[in-house]
């Protein structure tokens, strides 16, 4: 009977390890793109022109920040994707979302390569969502 349990409890304890190890790095959808929804489309968009309209020499990190973290909160907020799309797509912006908190508290030194990062990770948006 202990053995039992004790087999029974290793196969939950692996199971959720499992879970936990699943692997979130942005790919295609078997060599294709994945299906964006408007909202995620619109939101792109948006998040572009705030980047585009950006003068690099007097910037002020922490607004341009607070206007791209906002950009994402509300395409979060109205996601329409689902499935793998909708995780594919959330792989997709947290490692965009870092860069935005790290402009947040940028200094003048460290402003310019972050928007130069985000700047890479945005044109990298069109090689996995169209």
């Amino acid at each position: 009977m202990f053995l039992c349990c004790f087999l029974s409890c290793k196969t939950n304890i692996d199971a959720e390890i499992d879970e936990f190890s699943i692997d979130k790095t942005l790919r295609l959808n078997n060599g294709k793109k994945w299906k964006a929804s408007g909202s995620m489309t619109y939101g792109m968009t948006k998040i572009n022109e705030i980047i585009d309209e950006i003068d690099i020499e007097s910037f002020d990190p922490k607004l341009i920040g607070y206007k791209l973290d906002s950009e994402i909160r509300m395409m979060m907020s109205i996601c329409g994707a689902t499935g793998e799309a909708h995780d594919q797509f959330h792989y997709y912006l947290d490692p965009l979302k870092e860069q935005i908190n790290g402009l947040r508290i940028a200094n003048e030194i460290a402003k310019e390569p972050l928007l130069t990062s985000i700047k890479i990770h945005l044109d990298s948006y069109k090689n996995y969502f169209n």
